[in-house]
């Protein structure tokens, strides 16, 4: 029996031996492939999308009231209070946005108890690097444990912050933003927006054409041509400067010397019918919000019967995000004062069951957002709407 057990404690390996995967030239694992949404300059373009496109904007702004309306509470205030807490929930809405989020945690002494006195985030753009106790690879690369932020001395000790982060199957530090599957829709979406104000605009305006009286020589402009010229080389300057800085304005006029002509051109009306490529990815970006939400919420729930409908899905997936902030307030702030208290036990926060009226105003802007014209209802986007609004499904 001896040799038994002592032959299974050879075989028994205590210390971690593999890795998650192959990390790259910097210990990323979770770095993205697209080098515009890597690092900082991939939260900048986040942000971008969040406070300059009104589809993810409204969305992300309904998604984030809808945590606000909840209510949540906590056995006792002594230690941390509940406009801090409603505070902090409204903020750690932000890793929907940028797929984390980090708050420091200001303590201070009131009546000889360690209380939380607030909980400041801080802007996930200006953090450039997390190391956590267990991250071996950057610690052995010489990092110091904790939050690596621009423009501040030394570390923000780990423990002495809240680290939320969307799950993603590499455990990544920086999580993953819920905006990650509707890039690809906005870029084109916003280059088409682009292309288009700037044909209206030479449409309005036309396209200027100034030409040159017979006989005026333009290679007499070029410096090295044997027939340079600085007369001829500053009237072709002159010539593109008019050209180029004609506007349909107010003060829209120009003179003109004798044997140059000037003239707009029109150009034919495109066939391209860019208001329905836009409202196209409109529609892809609002169905893939909704879908990464759902599937991400879900993802991180219990597993369920799949007798379940759409809407208790949808609320599930809710719920679970509640939960996890819930979780992670109590196991990252309230554990903590606990253990600095010396107490055995700590009052927990708590939350109540999500409801259908928190997804009213959700549902009301995505079919606001159909009834404007700025988005196309399809079957997925029809599937969604069902879940929100607890409707039965479409009969086949």
């Amino acid at each position: 029996m001896a040799n038994s057990q002592s032959s299974s404690k050879k075989r028994t390996h205590p210390r971690q031996m593999g890795a998650i995967g192959f990390f790259d030239l910097y210990g990323d694992m979770g770095r993205d492939y697209m080098s515009e949404l890597q690092s900082t300059q991939g939260l900048v373009n986040y942000n971008k999308m969040r406070w300059n496109d009104p589809v993810v904007g409204g969305l992300l702004l309904r998604m984030e009231q809808l945590f606000s309306s909840v209510t949540w509470s906590i056995e006792d205030e002594t230690y941390l209070s509940l406009t801090t807490i409603q505070n902090v929930i409204r903020e750690m809405t932000s890793a929907f946005t940028f797929g984390f989020y980090v708050g420091e945690i200001i303590y201070k002494m009131q009546n000889d108890v360690v209380v939380v006195n607030d909980i400041a985030p801080r802007g996930q753009i200006s953090i450039w690097n997390i190391v956590a106790p267990d991250d071996t690879y950057q610690l052995n690369m010489g990092y110091k444990i904790g939050i690596h932020q621009y423009g501040v001395k030394g570390v923000i000790p780990y423990n002495k912050c809240v680290h939320l982060r969307i799950l993603t199957p590499t455990r990544w530090k920086f999580g993953k933003s819920l905006l990650r599957h509707i890039y690809k829709p906005y870029y084109y979406k916003k280059s088409i927006e682009a292309a288009e104000a700037v044909g209206a605009d030479r449409d309005l305006a036309g396209l200027p054409v100034l030409t040159a009286p017979e006989g005026f020589d333009f290679t007499a402009a070029q410096e090295g041509n044997p027939n340079y010229s600085e007369l001829a080389a500053s009237t072709l300057d002159w010539a593109e400067e008019v050209v180029s800085s004609i506007r349909k304005d107010e003060q829209e006029g120009i003179v003109l010397p004798f044997g140059w002509n000037l003239e707009l051109l029109r150009g034919q009306q495109s066939s391209i019918k860019t208001d329905e490529i836009i409202k196209r990815y409109n529609t892809e970006m609002c169905v893939g919000l909704l879908e990464n939400f759902v599937s991400e919420g879900a993802f991180s729930s219990a597993t369920r019967n799949s007798s379940q409908t759409h809407s208790d899905i949808f609320m599930a997936s809710c719920e679970s995000w509640a939960k996890l902030f819930e979780t992670t307030l109590n196991e990252q702030v309230l554990k903590r004062v606990a253990t600095y208290n010396a107490m055995k036990d700590y009052p927990k926060i708590t939350h109540s069951p999500i409801n259908h009226d928190n997804l009213k105003d959700l549902a009301s802007y995505v079919s606001r957002l159909i009834s404007q014209g700025a988005i196309t209802p399809d079957a997925r986007l029809e599937t969604m709407l069902r879940e929100i609004g607890n409707l039965p499904k479409e009969e086949v």
